[in-house]
Formats: C-alpha cells, structure tokens, sequence
C-alpha cells in the first residue's frame, strides 16, 4: 500500500495548487462554500478539551452512545446523548475543519486525523457503525455534491473511499480491513460520470482501487473464514466486473479536451492498477492484447508502460483460461527493459557532466 500513499501525497502537493492565485498568495476571499466551525470550540479552549476528551471515551467504548453526555453542544444548550453529541462534534468541528479555506496539508490532516478516530481510538464496532453509516458517510456526500472547494471536495471523496465497515484485526487472528460497501457506490458513480471534475474522478478512483485490493486480500484468507463470514468481506462479481470495464475502457481512451496528456496518464495508471488488482480476464476481452500494445509502444509515456507491464504480470491467465503471447511479449518487456536502463544510463551521464555526481536512489521514472 505504500505506492498508494505515495500517489495520494502527490496528488495532494498537486491540488494545493488550486488553492494559490496567479502570483502564488492564498486569495482574501473564495466563493466556495464553508461550513463554520461551532463557535464554543474555535478557541480550541476549555469547552474545546472538555468535548474533546468525552467523545475519546465514547469511541473507546466506555461511555454508551445513549447515555446522557455531561457537556452539551446543542446551540440551545439542551441536555445530548452522548449519540448527538457525537454529531455535533464531528459536523460542528472535525468536518466543518475540512471546508475551511485553509492550506491544503491542514484539510489533508484533518482528514487524516479523522480517520485515525475511526481505526486507532474507535474501540467499540456499535459506535464504529454509527459514526461510518450514519454520521460521515452522509457529510461526505453532502460535501462532494455542494459547492466546496475542489481541493475539499477530493479530501472529502478519498474519506469516502477510506471508510471501512470493519477495520484490520492484528494479533494472532490477522485480518485486512473491509471497507464500507456503500462507498463502492458512490466511488463507482463518479468514475462513470464524465461531467465530474477531474479532481473528484481521480479521488474517486483512488478509493475504487483501495476497494479493489482490499477486495483480493479477503478473497485470499476466505479459506480460512466461514462462508457468512467470508461473503460479506468481498465485492460481489457483477460489481467487481463493472468496475473491472469501466477500468479497461479509460485505459483505451485518448485524453478529453480539458486534461493534459500527464494528468490522463496518472488516471490510465490507476485504471491498470484495478485491473491488476482484479486479475480474472472476462469471456472475450480484449485486456490482454490492450494492455501489451501499452507495453510495446515505445511512443507511450515511460510509466504508464511500467504499469502496463505490472498489470500483465498480475493477470489469472491460467485461472481465466486465457493465453498470453510469450514471444511477443518476452520482446515487449526486453525492449522496455533497455529503455529503462538506456534512460537511467543518460540521467546519471548528464548529472556526471553537471558535475553533480551520480544520484542514486532517483530513476526519474516518477510515481
């Protein structure tokens, strides 16, 4: 998983772009949406650490979600649940810190730092399942279809894709995460729309991957579950085939007017990763022979080649009954090969001639 964290960091330095005018100053004002942060808790003062460390002990367990809280949120100062304080908190504070017009690294920590409420602090699957269904899923949503900032919308689309309905079990009995099958849904549906914004779609494909590897994870250990147990832990198959097509067909597709030929790159790349990550081949599908013309086209950007070639070495042929071209490829993967050594051989060349030296740990070949 670590080349995906790498992808999102990336991603992220990309999108804080948007966030700078012309001459590289953050503007005075935007016409995006905020939410405003609950005015008890801007100081981050006594309120502030009183809240703070009562939702700590109801997502450890040790206070029940219907229990009367002993602090209050409510603008009206009525008694709350300890069920709505936790709306209060995460709507009037967590998520509302997300809109604000901000740096980029901050709404990304806060993202960040939320999800590590869910799968570090969050010790009972009662308050785990109310604060994933009831309270983020639906603010995210809110924010992906409302008129917040792009960079607020891709945070709150990669929440979408991080959430998990179970989160891993380490110790003796290892278990992967299951993420959130709703958010499968929503993911899917913004791939498919082609009036998305880009920074929407790639968020979005970004969580169908997470989805999708998490998904050939637990349909590795299903041998070791029951069969209740091991059907609610993996992508049902027309799903996983829609998705699976959806993929192969961006990977076929010339970039559209408004993305430049490396933007489009990074988005054929992570349709390979899907594909890769799926594995089976479909009855009459033409991924094989698709994807190593990728891998031959000495005219295709280097990494989307690099990818390619990923994804053909990741392909159930014998599971699917489909063949793979030895000649053929055998050549197409020396060929790339040599370019990969031939680019590195001229890199190291012109940093020797600028008298840098050679650098090591740096093949240019990006992410």
């Amino acid at each position: 998983m670590t080349g995906l964290k790498n992808i999102v960091v990336v991603i992220a330095l990309i999108c804080s772009l948007l966030l700078a005018t012309a001459d590289g100053q953050q503007p005075a004002q935007t016409p995006f949406q905020v939410v405003p942060v609950h005015s008890g808790l801007v100081d981050q003062g006594r309120l502030y650490n009183t809240i703070n460390s009562q939702v700590n002990q109801v997502l450890a367990g040790t206070q029940s979600l219907d229990a009367q809280a002993p602090n209050t949120l409510a603008l009206d100062m009525q008694p709350q649940t300890n069920r709505q304080l936790l709306v209060s908190w995460y709507q009037g504070y967590r998520f509302a810190q997300l809109t604000q017009p901000t740096s980029v690294g901050e709404i990304s920590a806060n993202r960040i730092s939320f999800l590590e409420d869910l799968n570090k602090k969050c010790r009972s699957q009662e308050v785990h399942d109310y604060l994933v269904g009831d309270v983020a899923f639906p603010a995210m949503q809110a924010i992906i279809q409302g008129n917040f900032h792009p960079v607020v919308k891709y945070n709150a689309i990669l929440i979408v894709g991080a959430l998990n309905a179970e989160e891993s079990i380490a110790g003796a009995t290892r278990l992967p995460p299951v993420p959130y099958a709703p958010s499968l849904a929503v993911l899917v549906q913004y791939v498919q729309d082609d009036t998305a914004s880009d920074a929407l779609r790639l968020g979005a494909w970004i969580g169908v991957l997470r989805h999708i590897t998490m998904d050939s994870y637990n349909t590795g250990i299903q041998g070791q579950l029951n069969t209740a147990i091991q059907d609610t832990r993996t992508i049902p198959p027309n799903q996983k085939l829609l998705i699976y097509n959806q993929a192969l067909t961006l990977v076929k597709q010339s970039p559209p007017a408004s993305r430049s030929l490396e933007a489009h790159t990074w988005f054929q790349r992570r349709a390979l990763d899907v594909i890769g990550r799926v594995g089976f081949i479909p009855p009459d599908s033409d991924v094989v022979p698709t994807v190593s013309t990728i891998v031959a086209n000495d005219q295709a950007p280097l990494s989307l080649r690099l990818s390619a070639a990923l994804t053909l070495g990741r392909l159930q042929y014998r599971q699917s009954g489909v063949g793979l071209p030895a000649g053929e490829t055998s050549l197409s993967l020396g060929d790339l090969a040599i370019t990969i050594c031939k680019n590195e051989f001229q890199r190291v060349a012109l940093a020797e001639l600028k008298g840098k030296g050679p650098v090591s740990g740096d093949s240019g070949m990006g992410g």
